[in-house]
């Protein structure tokens, strides 16, 4: 019976963009080229990293490392050879295991704990149609599930907050997935989910009590406007949203505790994506507050997400 629910939703909930395979290809080649501000790859501390390019000059790239071993704000600019660097470009994966593989082979996932949340919140349950390329994925009601990598970045950007974490708020759930993780990373806390459109969060219900049940008791969906966050939850000690914000919206950080992080995505202009023209382009954020009340932002990496409902675009 359920899984004829979620077949009835999914029916109601059809996907505008009609995007297949064919229409992922034409987004893969968009991404072969290096770009100022795009991400590429690099050799770094003996493997392959992932960066930002700051500026192409001759011969040479000057790129930021995603390293998250090192402390935010302490990134490294190092200036690459043009042979060495290579567009990023998203994996087909074909299983959840050859997607583990791949972010870990790009120094991504790099936690064993967040390793094996993605092994117990299979993505193919939350996402029907191509589950395991690292690409945002259209799921219905003009919306995708982020890419795999954006999730794990997320994660990965939160783990030393896992352990005593109480209270966790994911903006823009969508399919539910990335709640499930944080769910499972964090038993001890409460999850709210909160999604603008009332079919998806059906759905999401639906997809949590059928295939981890035990970990919908600990995750509350809503239907609302997420930017507001969600006061009977509040303070939170980790926030997430999965869209792109204008700006930072001051009701999220009001509601983390202090001690707490906020990660998002953030426009503080208007652009659009120059590989998807249906993503805003901008800066996944972080947006730490201290134990004093004090708040410190720092500046990951560009990122493309569906804008939210309020942008109005």
């Amino acid at each position: 019976m359920y899984q004829f629910i979620i077949a009835l939703f999914i029916l109601s909930c059809s996907v505008i963009y009609g995007e297949n395979v064919s229409d992922l290809d034409k987004r893969l080649e968009r991404m072969r080229n290096l770009r100022l501000g795009g991400s590429c790859s690099i050799p770094w501390k003996g493997g392959v990293y992932r960066g930002e390019i700051q500026a192409i000059q001759g011969n040479h790239v000057k790129v930021r490392v995603l390293d998250h071993s090192l402390p935010l704000g302490k990134w490294p600019l190092v200036i690459f050879p043009q042979a060495e660097v290579k567009p990023s470009t998203f994996e087909k994966a074909l299983s959840n295991e050859e997607l583990i593989q791949s972010l870990k082979d790009a120094h991504i996932l790099e936690t064993p704990a967040i390793e094996q949340a993605l092994r117990v919140v299979d993505r193919a349950w939350f996402c029907l149609n191509t589950p395991y390329f690292d690409a945002a994925i259209d799921i219905g009601c003009e919306v995708c599930i982020s890419s795999p990598h954006m999730h794990v970045w997320a994660l990965e950007l939160s783990r030393d907050l896992f352990k005593e974490a109480t209270s966790i708020l994911d903006v823009g759930t969508g399919s539910g997935y990335l709640a499930a993780a944080l769910a499972y990373l964090s038993p001890q806390a409460k999850v709210y989910g909160l999604e603008y459109h009332e079919v998806l969060t059906q759905r999401a219900e639906q997809t949590l009590q059928i295939h981890v049940p035990q970990l919908a008791e600990q995750i509350t969906l809503i239907t609302t406007d997420g930017e507001q966050g969600y006061l009977p939850g509040a303070p939170y000690d980790i926030i997430h949203v999965g869209f792109m914000c204008q700006g930072i919206p001051q009701a999220l950080i009001d509601q983390l505790k202090p001690g707490g992080r906020l990660i998002l995505p953030a426009a503080f202009e208007k652009r659009r994506s120059s590989y998807d023209h249906r993503l805003a382009s901008g800066e996944f954020t972080v947006v730490e507050k201290r134990k004093d009340g004090k708040v410190q932002r720092y500046r990951i990496m560009p990122c493309s997400y569906l804008p939210s409902e309020s942008l109005g675009e």
